[in-house]
């Protein structure tokens, strides 16, 4: 008779219990249970009651341990060992797999799928809400208002600035514009390229004339041609006769001082010419 009420309280579970409790390898683990604390087959068969009674909640948890010590005639010291095994290999498991992703189905209720009212919130206007958007550029438009109708300064700033590439765009629609095409030109400038010896072939050539700096006066050179040319002197300026002669007299007597009649006076009104000076 008891064993007809357990069945039918089974089959009052949830679905999620009920299939846990169907499932669960019951010969296995009370064979196992019974052989770790020396149970006979009729203890065994009275311990499977107890948990059953506990799952149905016909008994309470709390009540097993003074239970299997009563109707299994099991002694005090070894009862709390037994109610542990029982806990960790039945219930548990049980317990377990009725809570699983696969059995469990999320209930929402109402009251997690709506937000509580607050009287203390304004509500939110559509034409509010689109003005505020407005202003920072984005225009909401309702789904029975045309596209065409929402003009705002914004769009006009920029017909009125795609008016002159309209203009520009028709010129090119009669003509064609040649682009103008940039070529790169080559640097002639390189500061790499190697020195070579036809480079310094106008260098080797060169030499600089300081037959200017021989003359005891530097400004004798700047006598007139005739001059030059009547006495056979090179002053630097031509190809005459060579004549050492005005060497050899520096070499020996070194720079003679300047005429005095070619000293510039500081009191003189005007500085003497060179045509003055090579008169003298």
């Amino acid at each position: 008779m008891i064993h007809d009420i357990i069945q039918r309280k089974i089959e009052e579970l949830p679905d999620n219990i009920k299939s846990a409790v169907k499932n669960f390898p019951w010969p296995k683990k009370l064979t196992e249970i019974a052989r770790a604390h020396k149970l006979s087959i009729d203890q065994e068969d009275e311990l499977y009651r107890e948990i059953m009674l506990v799952i149905v909640g016909m008994s309470k948890p709390d009540e097993l341990s003074n239970h299997i010590q009563k109707h299994l005639g099991v002694l005090p010291e070894k009862v709390k060992s037994l109610v542990n095994d029982i806990n960790s290999t039945v219930l548990s498991p049980i317990q377990k797999a009725s809570f699983t992703s696969t059995n469990v189905q999320p209930h929402l209720t109402q009251k997690d799928t709506t937000v509580q009212f607050d009287p203390y919130l304004e509500p939110i206007d559509h034409d509010d809400f689109r003005g505020d958007l407005s202003g920072s550029g984005v225009h909401l438009v309702d789904e029975d208002e045309s596209r065409d109708s929402v003009d705002t300064h914004l769009h006009k700033e920029v017909a009125a600035i795609l008016g002159g590439a309209t203009e520009h765009k028709e010129v090119a629609n009669n003509e064609t514009i040649e682009e103008p095409q940039t070529t790169l030109e080559k640097s002639t400038t390189s500061y790499n390229e190697e020195i070579t010896h036809k480079d310094l072939e106008g260098i080797s050539g060169h030499r600089t004339d300081t037959k200017i700096l021989k003359q005891g006066d530097p400004l004798s050179a700047f006598v007139p041609e005739e001059t030059r040319a009547a006495t056979g002197r090179d002053f630097g300026q031509g190809n005459y006769t060579p004549d050492h002669s005005h060497d050899k007299k520096i070499h020996l007597q070194g720079f003679a001082p300047a005429v005095e009649s070619h000293i510039y006076q500081k009191e003189q009104s005007s500085e003497p010419s060179l045509q003055d000076i090579s008169k003298d």
